[in-house]
């Protein structure tokens, strides 16, 4: 069964907007924003996950996250599996927090 998307997922201005960007990445992020755990604000969807729902590659998926990590618009730490090799990694997207670590996509409160 394919995983059940959201609707929709915000992607922040200054990324899609950035012309060093290829059309891959911007899909590639796209994914992750629409994967993120609103609680932990990581995700942790493998390498094919991500190229599925992206319509890509896994090459081209791993091209695009060394491009987005060297623009700063991705970062990551690898885990390790249940018999000690390569596992999933933990991705979290730096732009969606403020320095806070608060999300900046949390609406401010209304005024009474």
């Amino acid at each position: 069964m394919r995983y059940a998307l959201p609707p929709f997922s915000i992607v922040p201005s200054l990324v899609w907007a950035d012309r060093d960007l290829m059309d891959s990445d911007l899909r590639v992020y796209g994914v992750l924003c629409t994967r993120r755990n609103r609680k932990t604000k990581r995700c942790n969807p493998s390498h094919e996950s991500i190229a599925r729902d992206a319509g890509y590659s896994v090459s081209t998926v791993k091209a695009a996250l060394r491009r987005l990590r060297a623009l700063g618009y991705v970062d990551w730490i690898n885990s390790r599996g249940p018999t000690g090799g390569q596992g999933t990694n933990s991705y979290w997207l730096p732009h969606l927090e403020d320095d806070t670590g608060e999300s900046v996509l949390t609406p401010e409160p209304s005024s009474p």
